[in-house]
């Protein structure tokens, strides 16, 4: 994996793209010494703690990037502690965590349940509903920590639309199922 240290684009998004452990150490490496990406895009990528292990070296020397979101990964506490290690190395990078910090991002992903909501067939995709439960489990354990009243108030709406969605997918699912 490379990143072209010279190509214009400033945004990359990664998002859904399951990159294991393996290829996650490989980005972080890339982007030690990349100049161009700017933001980058990790929602729900398969990231784990062992993932986070070489972050803080390999972007505490990049001095590009300015917002990585990295949310929907199961980074484990070790990972959070990276992550607030990297913050305090490089105060000008924006680090979105979890899914309440930013309301942004609530908004977004509130826009794509509501998407799917409109176009049932989208639910046929595993990768979809994989992804939602991803989002759920983030927001529930987030949940508690939300100091904003906006943002909590948003993670509460999509919370509720995701376990909607999900629970009349479950319903459509067995409905379909021949009885013998």
């Amino acid at each position: 994996m490379s990143l072209d240290h010279n190509c214009s684009t400033h945004v990359s998004s990664m998002c859904g793209n399951n990159l294991g452990p393996e290829g996650v150490l490989e980005l972080w490496n890339a982007l030690e010494h990349n100049t161009t990406v700017e933001e980058l895009y990790l929602d729900i990528t398969g990231i784990t703690e062992r993932g986070t292990e070489n972050i803080v070296n390999c972007l505490s020397k990049n001095t590009s990037l300015r917002t990585l979101t990295i949310v929907g990964n199961d980074i484990g506490e070790m990972g959070r502690r990276r992550l607030k290690e990297l913050q305090q190395r490089r105060p000008g990078l924006r680090i979105i965590a979890n899914f309440v910090d930013d309301l942004g991002l609530l908004q977004a992903y509130l826009d794509w349940v509501e998407e799917i909501q409109a176009d049932r067939d989208q639910m046929d995709s595993v990768k979809n509903a994989d992804a939602l439960r991803s989002v759920l489990k983030g927001l529930q354990v987030a949940g508690r920590k939300v100091e904003r009243k906006e943002n909590a108030e948003k993670a509460e709406e999509l919370q509720a639309k995701i376990e909607e969605l999900l629970s009349s997918s479950t319903d459509l699912m067995e409905g379909r199922r021949p009885t013998f």
